[in-house]
């Protein structure tokens, strides 16, 4: 099967297409990899499994047992109907021998998990290439996956929420899809007796340190301040947040400063034009954004979203150099942002 693309995957894990017999679930967002990983064994398993298991292998299970992979792939349930064989890439997990097991076409599903793999690598080419597989990428989710999570946890559910709020909330989630859902559940028990979600409920509930600690970095960097950005980095990936996650938010932060830009030079008053955003502006976000825009024209922006997504496109294909790709990306900015 061809490659799939990131918003073709929610259609295919619900509706599994027939003759493919191993899914192979990539990228930078853990969250995103383990819940899809889970949705599909649940659904494949009730549609196709008739009451076979789901079963999960671990690394140490390998280790104690090299052949065990093969062994369940190949298994037939004591349960009857078929079973969904899950794991998680590591070094004993062999392309060569995921591909025999993807060969036989096996009647068990294969579901591996991996992190953030490059195009060139092995086990990736094995899955994009079988037509008896797919591999299937896991990224940060952008507005309009984050605005169908918050259709599903909330609106679904008969919790409304402002079209303010709602703005506020979809700028606040993203990074991780696991934590995302996380932070949604949590939010609709705390609304549950409330007529409507405000923005200081999800200033309230959300109130994500890891947000703020983003948006700390993102003012350092377009204010100029280079060395300080570098320096909150350091701390920022120390308490466990990510490289991808700076660079979608940064993404969407310089997309929003280049329609301000527009807009102004098309006539509007700085403030007029913050009001015309959609989404909405936060309020404690306007004052920055107009000092900022008021630097920096629609060239330097559209060069500053450029490098942005360059060093996405790098870091995807180059894993290994992600630091260091955001780091040159930082100090470019910043350079930038300051008038150099």
């Amino acid at each position: 099967m061809v490659a799939i693309k990131s918003h073709q995957s929610d259609k295919i894990i619900k509706d599994p297409p027939k003759g493919t017999h191993a899914y192979l679930f990539y990228g930078t967002d853990e969250g995103r990899i383990s819940e899809n990983a889970a949705v599909l064994a649940k659904i494949w398993s009730t549609k196709h499994g008739d009451g076979g298991e789901i079963i999960q292998i671990d690394d140490r299970s390998i280790a104690d047992n090299p052949d065990i992979v093969a062994i369940e792939v190949r298994s037939v349930s004591m349960f009857g109907g078929f079973s969904v064989v899950r794991l998680a890439l590591s070094n004993r997990i062999k392309p060569d021998l995921i591909g025999e097991l993807i060969e036989l076409k096996p009647q068990n599903l294969i579901i591996l998990e991996a992190g953030n793999l490059k195009p060139s690598s092995a086990m990736r080419k094995l899955f994009e290439k079988s037509k008896n597989a797919a591999a299937i990428p896991c990224f940060p989710d952008e507005a309009r996956d984050i605005s169908g999570l918050i259709q599903n946890e909330l609106i679904d559910k008969g919790i409304n929420i402002s079209t303010t709020a709602r703005s506020l909330l979809t700028a606040s989630l993203g990074s991780d899809r696991g934590i995302s859902r996380q932070e949604l559940i949590k939010l609709a028990l705390y609304a549950h007796d409330k007529p409507q979600i405000e923005v200081e409920d999800i200033e309230t509930i959300i109130g994500d340190s890891s947000q703020l600690a983003y948006d700390q970095l993102i003012t350092l960097i377009m204010t100029g301040q280079g060395t300080a950005a570098l320096s909150k980095l350091d701390r920022l990936l120390a308490s466990g947040l990510t490289n991808a996650g700076l660079t979608t938010l940064l993404g969407r932060h310089l997309t929003r400063l280049y329609k301000l830009r527009a807009l102004m030079e098309s006539g509007r008053q700085a403030n007029d034009a913050v009001n015309a955003l959609r989404p909405p502006v936060h309020f404690k976000q306007r004052d920055a954004m107009v000092q900022q825009v008021m630097k920096l024209k629609l060239p330097v922006l559209k060069k500053a979203i450029h490098l942005v997504q360059e060093t996405v496109a790098r870091t995807r294909l180059q894993s290994a150099f992600e630091r260091i790709s955001t780091e040159r990306m930082i100090l470019i900015l910043s350079k930038m942002s300051s008038g150099r």
